[in-house]
């Protein structure tokens, strides 16, 4: 232990430290407040000793709603958020295909639920000065504010902390802590742990940014950029629930339906995704595929499709193939039934894989459409696939594959060559979580 005046709760002003990490430099609270970004406090931009990649900004939240009436717990949001004003640049620089990424922040619950476990002030500075050079967070920040912003209290803990928490060596990481999905927080109620600061900060994940699909053209909406997000929500093996950190912290940005949300901001930077873009010869033949989610950036695509056919100019053909879980899950119908009407898509086929109507997947409707498929690639035409998971891609390749066998005449392997040519010229595109 050491002595730590005005910092260390015990009676005696000493806090616990740790025999394997370096000691940090801790100085008394200054306020009792908690910042809801990191940027300046002045707001105009992100500290040099911030968490956040230097080319963050705030952008405020302007509306936060569910974008299917009955879409229930489980059904997608939409999101739109503009540069907060103190920007020099109001315009949103981006372009259909790039992504908003975000700084999500923990939940307080949680955030709190772990201060209690510590001994030392939950407002006590972590001095700039005097710090170990391996010290893996931002310096100048409270110990609350370090936890709130730059540690993922949600992602599970390394096998080197876990085998500390638990004190010993013969742990099955994948039934104990993967397939349940332990958080740190299970593990030190559980067994009724404590930890010094140290051990806690220099071990735990640091906060990634999380990317998200813009759902917006930046030919129409210059200053604005629309998101799409289905709150992640699910209850483990061992019967707790989780939710996913940054969806639920997106979840609560504002009061859904309410317009009245300049206030509340998101702290994210745009990312190019030059890979994903609409053919610069607007006679190319598009396709569209997409599953739940992935209809973000094809919304975009649209979106920007119906920009310039209304500026005058002349498009090939789109065709768009949806799939979502149930009838209550679609979104975006009115865009959709738009780009019909003006000419910017040409037919438009939606499957649900459960609910009422018939139950049949994207990749089902794909292989009996499959002589149009194969027709569309040989007269040049490219392809969207975009989805939530990984498995879709897989899966659209399957199918493409047996398209290109039954309606090319080709073998497998020559199938399987067609289709690397088709992904390495960008012919099929994908945006794949």
């Amino acid at each position: 232990r050491v002595k730590c005046p005005g910092v260390a709760l015990a009676d005696d002003e000493t806090r616990m430290i740790s025999s394997k990490y370096p000691t940090l430099n801790l100085i008394p609270r200054k306020a009792d407040t908690v910042r809801h970004h990191l940027f300046k406090e002045d707001g105009s931009g992100s500290n040099p000793n911030s968490f956040y990649a230097k080319r963050t900004l705030k952008f405020d939240v302007i509306r936060n709603m569910h974008a299917e009436i009955n879409g229930g717990e489980s059904g997608m949001n939409e999101m739109e958020v503009m540069l907060s004003e103190y920007s020099s640049n109001k315009m949103c620089n981006y372009e259909a295909g790039d992504h908003l990424v975000i700084y999500p922040v923990n939940s307080q619950c949680v955030v709190e639920a772990l201060l209690d476990n510590l001994d030392v002030d939950r407002h006590a500075i972590i001095s700039v000065e005097g710090q170990p050079e391996s010290y893996p967070f931002p310096t100048g920040l409270t110990v609350y504010e370090t936890l709130s912003h730059c540690a993922d209290l949600g992602a599970l803990v390394s096998p080197n902390f876990v085998r500390m928490i638990l004190q010993r060596k013969d742990i099955d990481y994948k039934a104990e802590i993967a397939h349940p999905r332990r958080t740190l927080i299970d593990l030190l109620f559980q067994h009724q742990r404590k930890l010094s600061l140290e051990d806690l900060l220099f071990q735990i994940t640091p906060m990634k940014p999380r990317y998200y699909s813009i759902a917006s053209s930046s030919v129409k909406h210059q200053t604005r950029i629309r998101l799409l997000y289905r709150k992640i929500k699910y209850v483990t093996s061992l019967g707790f629930q989780r939710e996913g950190v940054c969806t639920s912290y997106l979840s609560y940005k504002g009061d859904l339906g309410n317009q009245d949300t300049r206030k509340a901001n998101l702290a994210a930077y745009i990312n190019r995704n030059s890979e994903f873009r609409l053919p610069k010869e607007g006679h190319v033949p598009i396709l569209m595929i997409a599953v739940g989610c992935g209809v973000s950036p094809i919304r975009a695509l649209l979106e920007e499709r119906v920009a310039l056919i209304e500026s005058g100019r002349r498009l090939g053909s789109a065709r768009l193939f949806l799939g979502f879980r149930t009838p209550d899950d679609e979104v975006f119908k009115a865009p959709v039934e738009e780009a019909i009407k003006i000419g910017a898509l040409d037919d438009v086929s939606v499957t649900f894989a459960s609910g009422d109507k018939d139950k049949r997947l994207v990749t089902d409707v794909l292989l009996d459409e499959g002589e149009y498929v194969w027709n569309h690639f040989e007269s040049g035409g490219v392809a969207f696939v975009c989805g939530g998971a990984r498995s879709f891609g897989a899966a659209v390749e399957d199918v493409l594959l047996k398209i290109f066998q039954v309606h090319g005449s080709l073998d497998y392997s020559d199938s399987e060559q067609y289709l690397r040519r088709l992904i390495n010229e960008k012919k099929i595109m994908d945006e794949l979580a």
